[in-house]
């Protein structure tokens, strides 16, 4: 038997938090994000530590219900999950919550141009993020 066999999936969760937190709170990384959660029963069960930890290290958090879709991670990791962003300075979350509409503009506007060869790729992304508006 592996020793990481009776390691929990929310006590891992609660460590990666905790150390995603440490390296904001360094100015590694201005954002970090949480794992995704297939549920946002699972992603709310995390906010009492997300709180605990935040006040430790200084930080903020944002629970995220529409991930930002981005090359960064396949599609797949992100569409229809929940993930909880933890940052240090305020402005950092209104960049990316901007960034966001941003993206969806973006997209609106290349369906609207009739840019067909990217409207097919882009318009499931579409109805997705409007399917949670």
């Amino acid at each position: 038997m592996n020793k990481f066999d009776s390691l929990d999936s929310f006590s891992y969760r609660c460590g990666v938090i905790d150390a995603f937190n440490e390296v904001v709170k360094a100015g590694v990384k201005r954002i970090a994000l949480s794992h995704p959660t297939d549920t946002l029963a699972e992603c709310q069960a995390l906010i009492p530590f997300s709180e605990q930890i935040c006040r430790q290290y200084g930080n903020h958090f944002y629970v995220e219900e529409e991930p930002l879709l981005t090359d960064l991670f396949p599609v797949s990791m992100n569409r229809g999950k929940f993930n909880i962003l933890y940052y240090r300075d305020e402005r950092d979350i209104q960049i990316y919550l901007s960034l966001k509409e941003e993206k969806k503009r973006l997209l609106k506007q290349a369906i609207e141009k009739q840019d067909f060869e990217q409207a097919a790729v882009l318009r499931d992304e579409i109805k997705e993020m409007e399917s949670h508006d």
